[in-house]
């Protein structure tokens, strides 16, 4: 039974089928209450063993009085927790039959059709029933948390040792044979765009032979020797000069401005020299990182710079550039045949008002 009761400092309601009773003497007025113990003591009777209203009768039945308000508590209280033990055994003899139910169900196993299967051939064997239902769940479940996507291969051995191979496909998938098939078609569309593309052929300037799949460096030495002659290819002071400067130019259209260069001229110049190969490895990995900060790709960048500049049109015109530049200085071009430039001990010479042209090109 649900009581509502309105008191000072309580308000709101409590089930009497759950409600324990506690029982609380106060010795100081001789007065023995029962109260329900819900949020707080919730006073409703009080045990009273004598027929005047009179202290001194009161303080003489009060322990009495005291022991009966417990009994009487002691005895609701039991009869709440056989109650609520009642409760808590029907709920579980529930549970119980409808574990068990479910269980039947399981193993309930039913034949629904058995009919002809005209795309792959043979028979289509129907079945329902829980346990089918529980190990389809568990195959999706596998399914899914194996990542796959078309379909999922499975081994099993039986008691035997004999090995099986069970192929679960989603429905409107690829098979194994159709993903083959559909990648073998892919292979064979990339094949003929590739056939597709120009070649690099023999060059009327005798520039041949570089689409050959040589090493990077290597196809870079045919090229230099075949646009400039060895005398050029194998100047180390002209191949300084070009690689700084076309170092300076990747930096200069990346941004870096000129004093920031003329600093780090300072800088560098102002150390030790270092080791040859191991500046040239930490030139590849600064370019790498480089590329990297500016979303480019080293390798793609210099593979087509490369069949930029192998072109027949493209070689003359930097052969004819090259005839035209100055010598004996850092500028690009340093050869005998030509007057000699003149030299200045300051990398980076303060601007004397004349105007300077930045020469650009494809010499690495």
């Amino acid at each position: 039974m649900e009581i509502n009761v309105v008191m000072e400092g309580v308000s709101g309601a409590f089930d009497t089928s759950t409600g324990r009773l506690v029982c609380v003497p106060s010795p100081k007025y001789a007065e023995v209450e029962l109260c329900f113990a819900e949020r707080m003591n919730i006073p409703f009777a009080k045990i009273k063993l004598h027929d005047r209203d009179r202290y001194v009768d009161a303080k003489a039945v009060f322990d009495d009085a005291a022991a009966l308000g417990a009994l009487i508590a002691e005895r609701w209280n039991a009869a709440i927790d056989t109650a609520a033990e009642a409760r808590v055994t029907d709920a579980l003899q529930k549970e119980v039959d409808r574990l068990n139910a479910h269980i039947d169900s399981l193993t309930d196993v039913r034949v629904t059709g058995l009919t002809p299967d005209a795309v792959r051939g043979g028979m289509v064997l129907g079945l329902e029933g829980g346990m089918l239902q529980v190990m389809a769940e568990c195959f999706a479940a596998t399914f899914k948390g194996r990542g796959a996507k078309n379909f999922l291969s499975m081994d099993f051995t039986d008691s035997e040792g004999e090995s099986y191979t069970v192929t679960m496909q989603k429905s409107g998938g690829d098979t194994p044979a159709s993903k083959n098939a559909r990648l073998e078609e892919e292979v064979g569309r990339l094949k003929a765009e590739l056939a597709e593309r120009p070649k690099i052929t023999d060059r009327s300037d005798d520039i041949s032979g570089l689409a050959d799949r040589k090493s990077f460096q290597q196809r870079v030495k045919d090229w230099l020797l075949q646009c400039f002659g060895e005398e050029i290819a194998n100047d180390t002071v002209e191949r300084n000069h070009r690689f700084l400067e076309e170092a300076l130019e990747l930096v200069q259209s990346l941004g870096c401005s000129k004093d920031e260069a003329c600093k780090l001229v300072d800088y560098v110049y102002d150390r030790a020299e270092g080791d040859p190969a191991q500046e040239v490895g930490g030139v590849m990995v600064t370019l790498a990182a480089l590329c990297l900060a500016n979303g480019m790709d080293v390798e793609r960048a210099s593979e087509t710079e490369l069949a930029r500049i192998v072109q027949p049109d493209v070689a003359a015109r930097i052969r004819e550039k090259q005839k035209r530049k100055p010598a004996f200085s850092p500028l690009p071009g340093s050869y005998p045949d030509r007057q000699q430039a003149p030299h200045s001990d300051d990398p980076c010479p303060a601007s004397d008002g004349t105007l300077s042209i930045h020469v650009t090109g494809p010499e690495k």
